[in-house]
């Protein structure tokens, strides 16, 4: 064999060390990434905290909403019986006026006729 060849020993020796250095470096990636995965898993659970809060205030204005549209009904409805109150309360006070006129030309008349009969009699 020639001298510049490397012996079986030698070039187990330098196999052996590149495996070392192979398993070195799948250790390290190994490491970043159970790193990674956790770094992975911790963001996962902030964003479903977030995710959760979120729910929660739209759960909160949803309910909010159906509480507004609930107290619109019913102030639509007293709304209603306000402006039929009111519409009768209109008619009433027209038909007050009418009578308040009608009063008066009674009236009018009355002191007329009295007039009339007191002339007559003095």
């Amino acid at each position: 064999m020639s001298d510049n060849r490397p012996s079986i020993d030698e070039r187990l020796d330098r196999t052996a060390g590149l495996l070392d250095a192979v398993i070195g470096q799948l250790a390290r990636l190994s490491e970043q990434m159970t790193i990674s995965q956790q770094q992975a898993e911790q963001r996962d659970a902030a964003l479903n905290d977030r995710l959760d809060r979120i729910a929660g205030v739209i759960e909160r204005q949803s309910e909010a909403i159906a509480t507004l549209t609930h107290q619109m009904g019913v102030m639509t409805e007293t709304l209603t019986r306000v402006d039929l109150q009111l519409e009768r309360l209109g008619t009433l006070l027209e038909n007050q006026s009418r009578i308040s006129a009608e009063q008066a030309a009674t009236t009018a008349a009355l002191v007329r006729l009295v007039t009339v009969l007191t002339e007559r009699s003095a």
